[in-house]
């Protein structure tokens, strides 16, 4: 899940929570920015097991093999991402 201070962006981020038991969400933060400049659109979101990866408007792709515990950036300086699938 991603979420942002308004439509506009400038404070976006990645949120997390176990589908296995109850709570809150969480801010995923291990290699993330503290804040991406734009809202993470859905549609570059995925996840398949325990793994999980998305892109940015900036031409970046993170990926988490960890349920999204944690994340490494493996890609820079792409076009806008606007649509990622793992296979």
């Amino acid at each position: 899940m991603s979420a942002s201070t308004g439509p506009d962006g400038g404070k976006a981020a990645i949120y997390r929570h176990p589908l296995d038991k109850p709570g809150a969400f969480s801010k995923c933060e291990q290699g993330l920015p503290e804040w991406f400049n734009d809202n993470i659109n859905t549609g570059t979101l995925a996840i398949s097991g325990n793994l999980a990866a998305f892109g940015t408007t900036d031409g970046e792709i993170f990926f988490s093999d960890d349920v999204g515990n944690s994340w490494k950036r493996i890609a820079v300086d792409l076009a806008p991402i606007c649509c990622l699938n793992l296979i």
